[in-house]
C-alpha cells in the first residue's frame, strides 16, 4: 500500500533538511588539515671525532645538548676526512644511526674534490625519540685508510614534516663561479640547500647571489666555507639557487657542492 505523508511530518522533514544546510555536519573522507612545517633547531659541530665516546677511531659519537622529538623530521650533512687528510683516502660514514633505534637515510658521497673529503646528504621523517646521541659508523673503510681526522656534521629539525623531496649532492667545477642548485617541492616546503662554495673569509650572507631575498643561513660553518641556507618561508614553485664562488685567495678557485631538500607537511 502506498504511504501518504501528513503535513505535519512533511513540514518536520524540511525543517530538519534546512537545518541541515545551515550548520553542515562534519565533511567525511576528507584528509585533515595539517600543520605547517617549522624548524625546531639546526647545529653544526666539526670536530666531532673529538666526542667520540666509544674509543673506537672509525665511529663519531655526538650527544645533542636538546634531543630531536619523537615524530619530528631531520635532514642534515656530513663532511669527513681521514686523519692523514690526503686524496687516496676519502671517508664517509656507511651508517648514521642514534640512541632511539633510527637509521637515517644516507645519500652517495661526492668526493669534495678540491680537498681529500666527502660530502654527504642524510635525512629521516618522522623519526622515534626523543634522540639524544647520533652515531656517525665509518668502520665500511678499511683501517688501512687510517682513521678519521674529522667529522664535521650539520643538521636541522623539522616539526610537521611528513614529506621530503631530495636533491643529491653533486660537484660543480671551479671553472663555474656561480654554481647553482635547483630543488622542484611538490607541495608548499621549506627548502634546505647545502653550499661549499670556498670564497676566502667569506661573509655567508654575501655568498648566495640568487634569490636575493627570502632566504637565510641557517647552519653556519664557516671555519669550512660550508653553510645551509633556508627559505623564510613557504615555497611552492621550483627554485634555483646560485652562490658565488669566485675566490681569488691563497686555495684559488675551488670545486663546489651542493645539495638540497624541500619538505613539505603534504603525506
Amino acid at each position: 500500500m502506498r504511504r501518504i505523508l501528513s503535513c505535519p511530518t512533511i513540514l518536520l522533514l524540511l525543517s530538519f533538511a534546512v537545518a541541515r544546510a545551515q550548520f553542515p555536519g562534519p565533511a567525511v573522507g576528507l584528509p585533515t588539515p595539517t600543520s605547517t612545517p617549522a624548524i625546531v633547531q639546526s647545529l653544526t659541530s666539526h670536530g666531532v671525532s673529538s666526542m667520540n665516546t666509544t674509543g673506537d677511531p672509525q665511529i663519531c659519537t655526538w650527544t645533542l645538548s636538546q634531543p630531536i622529538a619523537a615524530g619530528d623530521t631531520v635532514v642534515g650533512y656530513t663532511h669527513m676526512s681521514s686523519n692523514s687528510d690526503t686524496a687516496a683516502t676519502y671517508f664517509n660514514p656507511g651508517a648514521i644511526t642514534d640512541n632511539a633505534g633510527n637509521a637515517y637515510n644516507i645519500s652517495s658521497p661526492v668526493d669534495w674534490t678540491s680537498f681529500p673529503e666527502d660530502i654527504q646528504i642524510f635525512y629521516l621523517t618522522n623519526v622515534n625519540g626523543p634522540v639524544s646521541t647520533l652515531t656517525f659508523n665509518l668502520s665500511n673503510w678499511s683501517s688501512s685508510h687510517n682513521n678519521i681526522g674529522f667529522c664535521d656534521v650539520g643538521w636541522t629539525e623539522y616539526k610537521n614534516v611528513n614529506n621530503i623531496v631530495i636533491v643529491n649532492p653533486s660537484l660543480i667545477p671551479s671553472s663555474n663561479t656561480s654554481p647553482s642548485l635547483t630543488i622542484t617541492p611538490t607541495a608548499p616546503s621549506l627548502i634546505w640547500a647545502f653550499a661549499s662554495p670556498f670564497v676566502e673569509q667569506y661573509n655567508p650572507s654575501q655568498t648566495l647571489i640568487l634569490p636575493s631575498s627570502g632566504y637565510s643561513v641557517i647552519i653556519n660553518n664557516d671555519g669550512d666555507n660550508i653553510d645551509v641556507w633556508g627559505s623564510n618561508s613557504l615555497i611552492s614553485t621550483s627554485q634555483t639557487l646560485t652562490w658565488n664562488s669566485n675566490n681569488t685567495g691563497s686555495f684559488g678557485n675551488t670545486d663546489t657542492v651542493v645539495m638540497g631538500a624541500a619538505v613539505s607537511a603534504a603525506p
